[in-house]
């Protein structure tokens, strides 16, 4: 028999006797859709302040970073930002950290107690301030530096010794430098503290408190010369020096001549020792130097660099 020919809906259309699966994921699809922009209106209705942020953070910020170089960094070390707007940003060394762009002041404190410290840019120049550019990250270096410009141009050479600064420089009243054979002696007129300069090992002594001897021929260069018998054109200090000297006499020899400073010394201490200078080679010599004494472990050790661009101080006779 011949196929009987299939019916027409009254419409004229042809009926689909089930739902394909297209058009289900269609209608799941505008379910969703409807249901996401839902929840973004409510999301973007409740954080909005918090993503306007966002978004000012993203095309007004840059990011800065500083790093503590030289010496092993100190503990307790924090670094303050405060912009040109009064708002003011506390971190950690070596964290990256997202400012507004803009120009800001920068403090380094220690337990909340100032230290005197160098900004170095990328560049390798000194700045004052951390400029923060948008899109950029800038990385500046701290140097711990001592706060007395005659030592600026040295500090480095003995840093790593002597550590970070502990207090501004100050002037000394009254400095005494023996010059000798095998090293130099000092006296300082502060602490009545005699210190030992041994040339052959690079090592130094501290003789704190001496006794002012009272025999009065101590005082005399002729008197106490007569009594050592120095080599010709040589010499033994004289008062609380000769007593000292005595028992390091193997270690500095003869003295060859010496210096008395009047309020033209600077000392400026360190965690682990101090500098002082400007002061001379030799009494004669016009080449300013300064003397870096720092401890480590059981021994101590001392350095001697030149002060280039300092004059040495004036040699005085006078006691």
């Amino acid at each position: 028999m011949p196929e009987e020919p299939a019916k027409t809906p009254p419409d004229g259309n042809v009926a689909d006797p089930a739902p394909t699966t297209k058009r289900l994921g269609g209608k799941l699809l505008g379910v969703l859709a409807l249901t996401a922009i839902s929840l973004v209106t409510n999301v973007l209705t409740i954080t909005r302040q918090g993503v306007e942020k966002w978004w000012a953070s993203i095309i007004s910020n840059g990011k800065v970073q500083f790093v503590w170089v030289g010496s092993g960094r100190p503990p307790g070390i924090s670094i303050h930002a405060k912009g040109e707007d009064g708002k003011g940003f506390e971190f950690d060394p070596d964290a990256v950290v997202s400012l507004a762009a803009g120009r800001y002041a920068i403090k380094v404190t220690q337990f909340d107690r100032q230290l005197p410290v160098t900004l170095i840019s990328s560049s390798g120049k000194e700045v004052n301030h951390a400029e923060v550019a948008r899109f950029r990250t800038a990385m500046l270096r701290i140097k711990p530096t001592p706060t007395d410009p005659v030592f600026s141009g040295v500090y480095d050479l003995v840093a790593d010794a002597l550590g970070a600064p502990k207090a501004p420089s100050r002037r000394l009243p009254r400095v005494y430098q023996g010059f000798h054979q095998n090293g130099t002696m000092f006296w300082f007129l502060d602490t009545n503290t005699f210190i030992i300069l041994r040339a052959s090992d690079g090592t130094w002594a501290e003789v704190p408190d001496a006794p002012y001897p009272v025999d009065e021929c101590l005082y005399r260069q002729e008197c106490v010369d007569a009594r050592e018998h120095p080599p010709k054109d040589l010499h033994v200090p004289i008062g609380g020096g000769y007593r000292v000297w005595n028992t390091f006499k193997k270690d500095l020899g003869w003295m060859t001549g010496y210096c008395i400073y009047w309020d033209t010394v600077v000392r400026e201490d360190f965690e682990n020792g101090f500098l002082v200078g400007p002061l001379r080679g030799s009494r004669n010599v016009e080449i300013a130097l300064g003397v870096g004494l720092f401890s480590d472990k059981d021994r101590r050790f001392w350095r001697s660099p030149t002060l280039f661009g300092v004059k040495p101080a004036a040699c005085q006779v006078r006691n």
